[in-house]
């Protein structure tokens, strides 16, 4: 166990990340801490339960017309099954690896090796926009919400983060299967 109860200990990379974020927060003048950019610190609750690891993005910004990558990390999954829902009329867009929507442009990407879950949406619209969920199937359910902004159209070929989440410039979208 690392720092606290319950807490994973931080590989080398995450400590490289961490550094790297507080060097980033400290030269645009946010002060301490990750606030400002749109993540959330670590947390690991005790018992085997699953969460959500920590710094993950919250709010992704797509261009309109091309592809979004919203996405969380589990750990302790277990037996569990991740989910992706959207708020805006409760939709179940995808279980596990399965896509439950006539929607094409929807799709889970995972690798199974990975803690990493994504939900991908091709072809973004502005009716895309709004709220997502990366739930998992435990008593009681828990999920991640992700918001998801589409902005005009633009010539370019990839999806950005807003200049808050400047964590997410690192990410690479994941490779499709």
């Amino acid at each position: 166990m690392g720092v606290g109860r319950g807490c994973q200990r931080w590989t080398e990379a995450d400590r490289w990340v961490r550094r790297w974020v507080s060097g980033v927060v400290a030269a645009v003048g946010g002060g301490s801490g990750l606030a400002g950019l749109g993540v959330d610190p670590p947390v690991a609750p005790a018992g085997g339960r699953p969460w959500f690891e920590r710094p993950q993005i919250r709010n992704v910004t797509a261009l309109l017309g091309r592809t979004a990558y919203l996405s969380c990390t589990v750990r302790a999954l277990g037996n569990r099954t991740v989910s992706w829902v959207r708020h805006r009329d409760i939709h179940l867009l995808t279980v596990g690896e399965f896509t439950f929507t006539n929607d094409q442009r929807f799709r889970a990407l995972h690798s199974p090796a990975s803690r990493l879950w994504t939900l991908q949406i091709k072809f973004v619209q502005h009716r895309d926009a709004g709220m997502y969920a990366c739930q998992v199937s435990s008593s009681p359910p828990v999920s991640y919400p992700v918001y998801l902004s589409v902005v005009g159209e633009s010539s370019r070929s990839v999806a950005v983060v807003p200049a808050k989440s400047m964590v997410g410039a690192l990410l690479v979208p994941p490779r499709a299967q």
